[in-house]
């Protein structure tokens, strides 16, 4: 052969060869790469699709929710009785007892030109027999300086007892205002009696003054007399305030209340620059559950309503401690408590929140305002998501928190809206 053509052929067949090698890698290759691919896009959509559940399982929503509000007015009169009453079965009220005490200054305003007459108190014995004795009105009592003071009252000594009373000076004037002593009966002297029926200071006697000093009137004790008060019903409240357990509501101003004054604070026309006036008060404060109060309120108030009430339980009083409420009578015999309440009571219908949540779960993106069209009860709602970027409610309830809007009273058509 000629050496050309082996020489051709042998090259051709190194080209054929070279060409099948190069094909096959070419095949291997393109199969490595779709293998590749696939591998990459199964595991990008395993990963949407964890992420997908991932952000299910982290994504929040809170949905504010308006419930139909309106304000009615209230004016009732109501009857409770004490909670031990077990047979009764309409409102009932718990009962707090509180106590508190003020003083105040009483500068005189009055002036007398007569001076004015000293007193105190002071104890009397009977050492003398176990019979009680009777002292008349204006027995004396003399000091070891021959200072004379009187009772004003008729008092009985218990035997071989004592009692205490309160003597004025026999005299007006600076003079009869002494410190600690003791003292004796003159009506006594020259019998058996004398020695063991005697008297010792309780207090110092004092508030005798000479002419042209100023006195205590009865304007000047009465105006000290409304300050305390005032003084002791603030911090009555908040004592009673403080002993509210959560879910009940104290009657502000409806508090039982007994005044006990001291028996040292001035008379009128007692003389003394200035004195001092002291006085407790005794309270008794009611306070009831929040929704048996506001459901016997609703009951005896639906008619104003201009939404139809059906059963008081499907409404409540939001500001129930903002109305006026009075004791009118409080009969411990029977534990009757009667009061009035009147004002303009918030009352807002109840939403099941529990049942919005899971209508909530099921929803799609696109019918939400149809979720809370259902609900008679809801005005508006708006959803807030977080991340701010995901779209989609949870599947969980539990990430879905619920907070409802009280106090715009703001009747207008139900809607619902997204924050973007």
């Amino acid at each position: 052969m000629h050496k050309k053509i082996i020489k051709d052929i042998f090259i051709r067949d190194k080209e054929s060869e070279s060409l099948q090698e190069e094909l096959k890698t070419m095949e291997k290759t393109k199969k490595s790469l779709m293998f590749k691919f696939l591998i990459i896009t199964v595991a990008a959509v395993i990963i949407a699709s964890a992420g997908f559940v991932m952000l299910n399982k982290v994504s929040l929503a809170t949905v504010e929710i308006t419930p139909y509000q309106e304000i009615v007015e209230i004016d009732s009169r109501i009857i409770a009785v004490g909670s031990s009453d077990k047979g009764y079965d309409g409102l009932v009220f718990e009962t707090v007892n509180a106590d508190a005490d003020d003083t105040k200054t009483i500068v005189a305003t009055g002036f007398s030109a007569d001076g004015e007459k000293a007193n105190g108190k002071i104890t009397v014995y009977n050492k003398y027999s176990s019979n009680s004795l009777r002292l008349i009105a204006n027995t004396r009592f003399e000091t070891p300086e021959g200072k004379i003071y009187r009772i004003k009252n008729p008092v009985t000594v218990p035997g071989m007892g004592s009692v205490e009373v309160t003597v004025y000076a026999d005299g007006a004037g600076s003079a009869y205002n002494i410190g600690l002593t003791d003292f004796t009966i003159p009506g006594l002297k020259d019998t058996p009696m004398y020695k063991d029926i005697y008297a010792r200071s309780k207090t110092e006697i004092t508030g005798g003054s000479d002419g042209n000093t100023r006195i205590v009137k009865s304007d000047d004790i009465e105006k000290a007399r409304a300050e305390a008060k005032t003084s002791v019903n603030r911090a009555l409240a908040s004592v009673l305030m403080s002993k509210k357990p959560e879910g009940y509501v104290f009657l502000n101003d409806a508090m039982k209340i007994d005044y006990v004054e001291s028996s040292n604070n001035p008379k009128a026309g007692s003389g003394s620059d200035k004195a001092t006036f002291k006085i407790k008060g005794l309270a008794a404060g009611f306070l009831f559950n929040n929704e048996s109060l506001s459901n016997e309120l609703v009951e005896d108030n639906k008619r104003s309503s201009r939404k139809p009430i059906g059963d008081s339980g499907d409404v409540y009083i939001a500001n129930l401690e903002d109305l006026e409420f009075k004791v009118l009578s409080y009969d411990e015999t029977d534990g009757k408590l009667r009061f009035s309440v009147k004002g303009d009571a918030l009352v807002v219908w109840n939403v099941d929140e529990d049942m919005v949540k899971s209508d909530l779960t099921k929803a799609k993106k696109n019918n939400y305002n149809d979720i809370f069209q259902k609900y008679a009860n809801i005005e508006k709602a708006n959803i807030i998501l977080s991340p701010s970027w995901w779209k989609k409610i949870p599947k969980d309830k539990n990430h879905i928190e619920i907070k409802q809007i009280i106090g715009g009273v703001d009747n207008s058509n139900g809607s619902a809206s997204i924050d973007e």
